[in-house]
C-alpha cells in the first residue's frame, strides 16, 4: 500500500484544545458514571465558565480556557469524593468503569420494559470495549458528530433528519453539553460529507426496510458510521380541531415528538414528589384537560419514570407534553418523548428560568405551575389556553 499520513495541519493550539476537551469529557463521564456524581453539577461550571469568557459556544473557547474548565471540573470531583477519587493508572480507571457498568443494570429496567426487551437474559450485562473516533478534533477537515434518523419523526415520511455538531463528540450531543443544529441546515450547501452521508442512511433505509437510527462521527473528513438501529416512531395521538390563534402563541422551538396536548404545567424540581405529580394531574383531569406538560431545562435517562405514575393499582400517563429550554431530536428528552408517545417540543428560544421569582418564563410570558397552556409537537407551538382535539 501506499504511505499514508493522517493529521496533517495539527498545530500546538487546536491539538491542546482538543486534548483538553477530551479530557474534560473523561472526568464529567467517569464522576457520573463510577462516582455518582449528577452531570447537572458539571453544566453549572461550563456554562458560567463560557458566560465569563464571554462565548456562547464551547468550540469558542480557547485551549487554556478548556484547560481552566477540566480543572475546575477535577477540583470540584476532589471536593466531593476525595483527592484521590480517579486514579492515575488507566488500568485502575478500566476496572472501576467496569464494574460500574455491571452494576448499572437495574438502572435499565424501565428502559427495557419501554423497549418490550425481555429481563428473561439473567441479572447482567456486558461491557464492551472499543476503539475512539474524535469528533473533537481540530483539523484541516471537517470534525464533529451527529444522531440522524431516516424517517421524520413526526411526518414519518422518507428523509435525513436529526441532530449534528462540530467539534463535538456524540455524547455530547445526547447531553446538549453544546448547542446542536438541525442536521437539514447542511442540505444545499455542497459539502461533501453532507451529501454522502445522506446517500448512506437512504441505503440503509432501504436495506432495513424500516426506520433506523444512526450515529456518525466525522474525524478530519473521515465519516464512520457507529451504531445503526431500528426506530420506533410512534403515530401522533390527536391534533387540535381548531388551531391556536396567533396572538394565544407563545413559543416556538424544535419538534422532538408530535400530537397535541392540552394540560397544566409542573416543574421539573429536585424535590418534586409522586404525591403533587398525582394531586395535580387529579385536578387536571377534574378541568377535563389531559394531564400535566412539563417544563425544564431537558430530561436525563433517569426521568423516564416520571411520566407514568400508578394510581389505585393502575398506570396513568400523567405527564403527556414536554417543553425544554435545551434538547434536540436526538437527545435524552426526544428519546423519551417518543417512548411514551409525550407531544415534545426542545430547544425553545426564550425559555429562561429565574432564579429570584423561582419561575420559568417564554419571553417574559410567565409559565407559572398550575396555568393551562397547550402544545403541538408537530406543528411546534405551544399557546395560552385549551383548545378541543380531534
Amino acid at each position: 500500500l501506499a504511505a499514508r499520513f493522517m493529521g496533517y495541519g495539527l498545530n500546538r493550539e487546536n491539538a491542546l484544545w482538543s486534548a483538553w476537551d477530551s479530557y474534560r469529557r473523561f472526568l464529567e463521564e467517569y464522576a457520573e458514571v463510577v462516582l455518582d456524581i449528577r452531570h447537572e453539577t458539571f453544566d453549572v461550571i461550563i456554562e458560567s465558565m463560557k458566560r465569563q469568557y464571554g462565548v456562547q459556544l464551547k468550540e469558542n473557547l480557547t485551549w487554556r480556557q478548556m484547560q481552566n474548565i477540566a480543572q475546575y471540573y477535577k477540583k470540584k470531583i476532589e471536593d466531593i469524593k476525595g483527592k484521590n477519587a480517579i486514579p492515575i493508572d488507566p488500568r485502575m480507571q478500566l476496572n472501576n468503569v467496569i464494574h460500574a457498568v455491571k452494576a448499572s443494570w437495574p438502572k435499565t429496567e424501565a428502559y427495557r420494559m419501554s423497549r418490550n426487551i425481555t429481563g428473561d437474559w439473567g441479572e447482567g450485562t456486558i461491557v464492551m470495549l472499543q476503539a475512539m473516533v474524535y469528533g473533537n478534533i481540530r483539523a484541516p477537515g471537517e470534525s464533529g458528530s451527529g444522531v440522524v434518523y431516516s424517517r421524520d419523526p413526526n411526518t414519518r415520511r422518507i428523509g435525513m433528519c436529526g441532530d449534528y455538531k462540530t467539534l463535538a463528540q456524540g455524547r455530547d450531543l445526547a447531553d446538549h453539553v453544546s448547542r446542536s443544529y438541525d442536521i437539514k441546515d447542511f442540505q444545499g450547501s455542497g459539502v461533501e460529507w453532507f451529501s454522502k452521508l445522506d446517500r448512506d442512511v437512504r441505503r440503509l433505509d432501504h436495506y432495513c426496510n424500516t426506520a433506523v437510527e444512526i450515529e456518525v462521527t466525522l474525524q478530519d473528513s473521515t465519516q464512520q458510521i457507529l451504531q445503526v438501529r431500528e426506530v420506533y416512531i410512534p403515530k401522533s395521538k390527536y391534533e387540535f380541531l381548531l388551531q391556536p390563534p396567533a396572538e394565544m402563541i407563545i413559543g416556538r422551538g424544535r419538534p422532538s415528538s408530535g400530537g397535541a396536548y392540552r394540560g397544566l404545567i409542573v416543574y421539573l424540581i429536585p424535590d418534586l414528589s409522586k404525591n403533587k405529580l398525582i394531586t395535580m394531574y387529579q385536578k387536571a383531569i377534574e378541568m377535563h384537560l389531559d394531564g400535566l406538560i412539563m417544563v425544564c431545562d431537558e430530561l436525563n435517562p433517569l426521568h423516564r419514570f416520571i411520566v407514568t405514575q400508578e394510581i389505585n393499582g393502575e398506570s396513568h400517563l400523567v405527564i403527556g407534553g414536554l417543553i425544554t429550554k435545551r434538547g434536540g431530536i436526538a437527545s435524552h428528552t426526544a428519546d423519551i418523548a417518543r417512548d411514551a408517545n409525550i407531544a415534545c417540543i426542545v430547544a425553545i428560544p426564550g425559555l429562561e428560568w429565574d432564579k429570584k421569582k423561582a419561575r420559568w418564563f417564554i419571553n417574559s410570558f410567565p409559565l407559572e405551575e398550575g396555568t393551562v397552556i397547550s402544545i403541538d409537537g408537530s406543528k411546534v407551538i405551544i399557546a395560552k389556553g385549551a383548545y378541543p382535539l380531534k
